[in-house]
């Protein structure tokens, strides 16, 4: 029961200061670490770092939003890095199968990354200076038009109906 008590005190007190919250990530990595690999039924191993830094973050917001009245802190937060793990497995599966633009091309360390070897399809000025244009010309054909006395919903009205020509 006192070391409960003790670990509310370095909880408020880390709420406060947050060289106080690292300190107490630091004297729990242990507990943050088990709390992963109970999870990830594993080791933490390189590929899973950036588990444990999920794991880091959600003990770091378990301390922010606990009180006194939600219980015992260590199951508490013990629920929080579960939480966050799911939520992290769970964006991370929709990205599986996806490759990164910046991966490299081929299987050499010196290969460059996708995105430098790929041909730029798009160009995003010059389509905006075609619908500009295009914008421009549309806007000079409606204005010739009015000094006839004729809109463009007049012309498409009396257009023929698109499809193949014979």
């Amino acid at each position: 029961m006192g070391e409960e008590h003790q670990i509310v005190r370095l909880v408020y007190e880390a709420k406060k200061n947050p060289e106080a919250a690292d300190s107490l990530i630091g004297q729990y990595m242990n507990f943050i670490q088990a709390e992963t690999v109970r999870f990830t039924r594993g080791v933490p191993s390189q590929a899973r770092e950036d588990q444990l830094s999920v794991a880091m973050f959600a003990f770091y917001e378990a301390v922010q939003g606990y009180e006194r009245g939600r219980g015992a802190f260590l199951p508490y937060a013990a629920a929080s890095i579960r939480n966050r793990l799911i939520d992290y497995i769970r964006k991370e599966g929709r990205h599986q199968g996806l490759v990164s633009f910046d991966a490299p091309a081929g299987q050499e360390d010196d290969s460059h990354a996708l995105l430098e070897i790929m041909p730029d399809e798009k160009n995003g000025i010059q389509q905006w200076n075609v619908r500009t244009v295009t914008r421009e010309e549309l806007e000079e054909f409606r204005r010739n038009l009015s000094e006839y006395g004729v809109t463009l919903s007049d012309v498409a009205d009396n257009c023929p109906p698109a499809g193949p020509y014979p």
